[in-house]
């Protein structure tokens, strides 16, 4: 970390919140510097070092225009038998939102979002399309559908069938050429001293359709509050150039994937994913019940 920031650390500052089992701190340097680093090793979670080093790959080929945080360096370091990776990115002032969502955080996540997928993009940008990215996801209905899980919801279980036909759908509904964060989730946004969103966290970036991040945006909300008004996102989504189909099939695909990842063993170094997980999934059935039988 020195190395990068060329000056020794002086002071670090633990940051809660995410699934991510390693360290994350604001560290700041003898000389004044600052920068926020994620570090962890293959001992506590392999999968973290792997996003590290995709994480630095996405933030050092996005345009600036993304006002992504910039990255200060990454490192992967062998310790005895495990190895370290270690990130380190622009420290941009600011704090989670609040949750339950209050509605003017939301609207300033919304404009984040919204900016977000109307930057024109260069060509040859290697990224994964948005439904390449959630292949297997688009999959996972069926797979609840077949072997139903004992905690499922009554409602999914009642009309499985028919939400896996629906969540076929899904892979055709994600195609477009936006920039797609794909973690739309509070602990992923900073609101700045202004009153603005910084999005960070970018590892899952690809390109798709541009409403799926206000999509997930409005899951979010409804995860920490079942009757959060979500009506300003849907309008957004709506005029994006999505209709009520596509949105539908997309939410009966994630409430296959969240029911199917809940109820699975944790993965090793994050015991809270699946309880986080099995909210989202109780959340979209409840929200998808609610539009499929108005």
């Amino acid at each position: 970390m020195e190395q990068a920031l060329g000056s020794p650390v002086v002071t670090a500052a633990d940051q809660r919140g995410g699934f991510s089992p390693g360290v994350a701190a604001r560290v700041t340097t003898e000389t004044g510097g600052r920068a926020f680093l994620k570090a962890c090793s293959t001992a506590v979670n392999p999968g973290s070092v792997q996003l590290f080093a995709q994480e630095a790959r996405v933030l050092d080929m996005l345009p600036h225009q993304v006002d992504a945080p910039a990255l200060v360096g990454h490192l992967e370091q062998p310790v005895g038998d495990t190895q370290w990776g270690i990130l380190l990115t622009e420290d941009i002032e600011g704090r989670q939102p609040r949750t339950p969502w209050k509605p003017a955080e939301l609207a300033a996540a919304l404009t984040a979002y919204q900016h977000l997928a109307s930057i024109s993009l260069p060509a040859g940008l290697n990224l994964p399309t948005l439904a390449d990215a959630l292949a297997w996801e688009t999959t996972l209905m069926a797979k609840v559908d077949a072997d139903p899980p004992a905690a499922l919801d009554p409602w999914v279980g009642a009309h499985a069938h028919d939400l896996t036909a629906l969540a076929a759908r899904a892979r055709a509904a994600l195609a477009g050429g936006a920039l797609v964060h794909l973690d739309a989730r509070s602990d992923n946004l900073l609101i700045t001293p202004s009153g603005s969103v910084r999005i960070v966290d970018w590892p899952w970036a690809c390109i798709g359709a541009p409403w799926m991040d206000v999509l997930n945006l409005a899951l979010n909300a409804k995860v920490y509050d079942h009757d959060a008004d979500v009506q300003p996102l849907l309008e957004a989504i709506r005029e994006s150039g999505a209709n009520d189909d596509a949105v539908d099939s997309v939410l009966a695909a994630l409430t296959g994937y969240f029911w199917y990842v809940a109820t699975q063993p944790p993965p090793p170094g994050l015991p809270t994913l699946r309880s986080f997980q099995l909210a989202q999934a109780q959340a979209l059935s409840r929200w998808l019940a609610t539009r499929l039988e108005r």
